[in-house]
């Protein structure tokens, strides 16, 4: 038997892979579907047009051109005459594709080839050419960095930019990537967690359908990479290579501020696997805070120490502990316990339909599961781990709620998505489908309820007659 379900492993392996296969394919069908507002999904004209200024300002590259003619933002010195505009263009066989921006002195237009445009650019005496899509008409647009949030996305946005092209499919092109190899990760941990890779498969199935990581694997946003490098963080830890478990914890915290909520599940982690104190300090803070550091050279190089620190790191901590805006004026805002249930989501997008909402009812499982589980955590490792990094990890963002940050949405719960799934196989294998197991829980909470009952009892005596609390001392 033991022989046979060894020889059905590599058919498992081969069950994942396709899982991740097959959902890249479903991913980039889904947005492909999607118009956007002028291209852009939801917050993506903040990371995109972002990235793109990274790639020109700080590395002084520009964005492949795709299609036939040569796409590009021309930035003017002030407001553009239409008219003479018109002539200019016409001399040099450009196409005006948007010259009724408000807040901003560009025009959108199409070349034949970069000799007519840096010909019609100069023309018109332009202080910039950003080749590519076009920017929304929003205030500071073109030089827009989003300091508030780590750059390593936005550079993972522009390297694709340069590879590929700027246009929408392509922006996506990182995330839909990095939820794929979430699933991928996210199967391979629990198949050794449990030691069992059709643990994996069900594992890669359920989180590849789920409605949370669909909706935020396709958009390029921010948080489906914190998501990938926890659980490469995680898978890391659990097999004692902690230096890599810093270094991807430290590019978790390089995308998104958030993931700092993972960082005391890793220390303690490393703990319970055998580290030092200074290997945690090393590797669990030291190199992190490198890694973070290194990530944001171009950005400091280019802002400088002082505006940096000011911006990226002072500004970031007052920017993400506080409300963005007052209650009913912005996007339905979800506090993390909603996130279980699924109240209050976050809509991607209209036509086709695109909701930041998880499986409620797998999800208020998993944490109602969690509660049962809670008498294992002493002596059963796979409990420990997996409720430390869930809920660890999520008791972060309660605390942030409690301090000030009440503007929290539930595309946030990306974050804990995979946990949430590895939680849930965990118990299933492990407590669920192990009777011997679920046994030994239901006798544990039997002796809690009854300490606690009696406690109660003692506690009402005590405080109706008076009778003492403690235990009557024996004569001698």
């Amino acid at each position: 038997m033991e022989m046979k379900s060894k020889n059905l492993v590599p058919i498992a392996i081969i069950l994942i892979e396709a899982i991740v296969l097959g959902f890249a394919i479903s991913e980039w069908n889904l947005y492909s579907a999607c118009p956007g507002d002028e291209g852009y999904i939801t917050d993506e004209v903040w990371y995109v047009s972002s990235a793109r200024n990274m790639l020109t300002l700080l590395f002084g590259l520009q964005p492949k051109p795709s299609g036939s003619r040569v796409t590009a933002t021309i930035e003017l010195p002030v407001k553009p005459n239409l008219s003479d505009i018109i002539k200019v263009a016409t001399q040099y066989n450009i196409t005006l594709l948007k010259t009724n921006y408000e807040k901003i002195n560009a025009i959108y237009i199409a070349a034949p080839d970069m000799t007519s445009l840096n010909l019609f650019a100069r023309n018109l005496s332009a202080t910039r050419i950003v080749l590519g899509y076009k920017y929304k008409d929003v205030d500071f647009i073109l030089t827009y960095l989003n300091t508030e949030h780590p750059p390593l996305v936005k550079y993972f946005i522009a390297l694709s930019m340069l590879l590929i092209g700027d246009y929408p499919m392509s922006w996506r092109i990182p995330s839909i990537i990095a939820g794929s190899l979430t699933i991928l990760l996210t199967a391979l941990l629990i198949s050794k967690l449990i030691e069992n890779y059709w643990a994996g498969v069900f594992a890669a199935i359920l989180l590849a359908i789920d409605p949370l990581f669909r909706a935020m694997s396709g958009v390029a946003l921010l948080d489906i990479f914190v998501s990938l490098f926890v659980v490469a963080s995680l898978y890391m830890a659990y097999n004692r290579r902690f230096g890599a478990a810093g270094i991807l914890l430290g590019a978790a915290i390089a995308s998104k501020f958030s993931a700092v909520f993972s960082v005391i599940p890793l220390w303690i982690t490393m703990t319970r696997r055998g580290a030092q104190v200074s290997d945690i300090i090393r590797l669990g803070i030291v190199v992190p805070i490198l890694i973070f550091i290194l990530i944001s050279m171009p950005m400091i190089a280019t802002l400088g120490v002082n505006r940096w620190m000011s911006e990226s790191v002072i500004g970031a901590i007052k920017w993400h502990t506080q409300s963005k805006h007052e209650a009913g004026q912005g996007p339905p805002v979800s506090a993390p316990w909603q996130w279980i249930t699924g109240e209050n989501s976050f809509w991607l997008h209209i036509n086709p339909n695109i909701v930041a909402r998880g499986n409620g009812a797998l999800y208020t499982f998993v944490a109602l599961i969690s509660i049962l589980a809670a008498v294992l955590l002493i002596d059963k490792e796979y409990i420990f781990l997996t409720m430390l990094w869930l809920w660890g990890t999520w008791a972060g963002y309660v605390v942030l709620w409690i301090i000030g940050n009440r503007t929290q949405y539930s595309f946030y719960a990306i974050h804990i998505a995979p946990l949430i799934y590895i939680a849930l196989i965990t118990y299933v294998f492990k407590i669920l489908a192990d009777e011997f197991t679920f046994r030994e829980i239901m006798r544990r909470w039997y002796l809690v309820l009854t300490r606690l009952y009696i406690s109660f009892i003692k506690f009402m005596k005590w405080l109706l007659w008076g009778e003492t609390l403690g235990v009557k001392e024996s004569a001698e």
